[in-house]
């Protein structure tokens, strides 16, 4: 004898992808049981939660391709700690760790999920699906593009050290909780997790996902200086790539030295703090910051037309002159400080403030630098023949890497390695023998191909590489 619900939350209109009505006449039209068919229930939930209600809702197969490469994303970082924990038979039930002793990383991510279940629980409080749905995305991308892609090689190890276990720990306790967070989007998902990491090691939880409670976050657990510290972390690094790939080279090349410049000291106190991330990441040799540009970059100011020439005239030639006559550095110094630029022109000064002033960028020769808000990072791009090398090992690597997926063996199966390649390329399989050895599980690298062994000839860098991967029986 009462409502089977306390607030109904409805979109206005339901209109296909492109925010055209749906018409059985116009071909648009899509059935209710054909989506759930095609795309499944969660997907269909997850779509329609993200948008807020306040707009009309728009569905269509195309937006459920991208909520399924999202979700797909969670879904992978669970196969990950599955695959490796049935490997290493951890319980997370038989061990303990005090979140507070773990890495850095560790405690990032662990801050992350504390900030995003108090996120979620004060949306849902709104009845605010869409921002539950936009802090998680960030979330799981967070968990995967950062934490598990920085943290493999704690997985990869043989000895079951305290680190190991702690990224265990770490990732499970991750993903149980997104189970719980998510479980009233998306409740065929967070089941599966939730039987799978939860009830098949501890019989006495709740039988199902939906009758836990919802989490709380712990407010000790939200460090908002680390967050900040990695937010840093990630813009440089995002700089760094982008100045890479505009002069065309891949992260697997290693390169001498990065310059940063602008930063303010407590921000050089992080970089130095975490160094070690933002090298890794880039696979720079070294850092060292900078106050100012030091040549790394030139110059050219220039009028806004759009803005001055009405204002002008015909005196933008001489703002042109005395633009270019400027100390360049010096001069954007002045206007990102906020101050006006006064120049000295023959029909008496005017001053000019940022909006006013367009800025081309010219790199040095040898440099590839890159620009934020408040920062400027500069690669040095000269490679000398151990970089060459170097960078060639990393892309045997990654080659050896897709060969042993394409042959179907397992994470976890060792293999001797057989080759034939260039001769040029001797002096690589010598002096990183070790390094193959280890990032590709090879007990073994040697020269020269079995009688009738299947191998794969592959082109790296423009150099002839024949391979065949065996796998060692123990």
């Amino acid at each position: 004898d009462c409502a089977p619900y306390r607030q109904a939350l409805v979109y206005e209109k339901l209109l296909d992808e492109k925010g055209e009505a749906m018409h059985r006449s116009r071909g648009n039209a899509i059935w209710f049981d054909e989506a759930v068919e095609k795309m499944g229930a969660d997907v269909m939930r997850w779509l329609y939660i993200s948008q807020p209600i306040e707009n009309n809702l728009l569905f269509g197969y195309g937006p459920a391709e991208s909520v399924m490469r999202r979700l797909l994303q969670l879904w992978n970082v669970y196969a990950f700690f599955v695959t490796y924990a049935n490997i290493d038979r951890f319980d997370p039930s038989a061990h303990r760790s005090d979140p507070v002793q773990r890495s850095f990383i560790d405690r990032w991510i662990l801050s992350r999920l504390n900030s995003l279940t108090k996120g979620c629980r004060e949306a849902l409080d709104a009845f605010d699906g869409a921002t539950v749905t936009g802090l998680a995305e960030s979330f799981i991308d967070d968990l995967s593009t950062w934490w598990l892609r920085r943290s493999r090689r704690r997985f990869w190890k043989t000895e079951e050290d305290q680190d190991k276990t702690d990224a265990y720990l770490t990732l499970h306790e991750a993903l149980v909780a997104l189970s719980r967070l998510l479980a009233p989007l998306i409740p065929f998902l967070c089941e599966s997790l939730y039987q799978n990491l939860v009830r098949s090691t501890d019989n006495q939880a709740p039988l199902s996902v939906h009758l836990t409670l919802y989490p709380e976050s712990v407010t000790e657990r939200i460090d908002t200086g680390l967050e900040r510290k990695m937010d840093l972390v990630k813009e440089i690094i995002g700089l760094g790539r982008a100045a890479r790939n505009k002069v065309n080279l891949k992260v697997r090349q290693p390169l001498r030295e990065m310059i940063l410049v602008g930063l303010t000291c407590s921000e050089q106190s992080i970089v130095k703090e975490l160094a070690d991330i933002i090298l890794e990441e880039l696979n720079i040799k070294s850092l060292r910051c900078e106050d100012r540009l030091l040549g790394l970059q030139q110059f050219l100011l220039l009028p806004n037309l759009p803005i001055l020439g009405p204002r002008f005239g015909k005196r933008l030639p001489e703002i042109r002159s005395a633009l270019q006559e400027l100390d360049a550095e010096q001069a954007l110094a002045t206007l990102a400080s906020g101050q006006s630029l006064r120049l000295e022109l023959p029909e008496g000064p005017i001053e000019l403030l940022a909006g006013d002033v367009l800025v081309q960028r010219h790199d040095q020769p040898g440099f590839a630098a890159e620009a934020s808000g408040h920062c400027l990072l500069a690669l040095e791009t000269e490679l000398d023949e151990g970089l060459r090398q170097e960078g060639f090992a990393r892309e045997l690597v990654h080659a050896i890497q897709n060969l042993r997926k394409e042959v179907g063996f397992q994470v976890e199966d060792t293999i001797r390695i057989y080759y034939q390649s260039d001769p040029s390329l001797a002096p690589i399989w010598q002096n990183f023998s070790a390094y193959l050895q280890r990032e590709t599980l090879s007990e073994a690298l040697l020269e020269g191909i079995p009688a009738d062994a299947p191998a794969q000839e592959l082109r790296i860098e423009e150099k002839g590489v024949r391979l065949y991967l065996e796998r060692v029986t123990k």
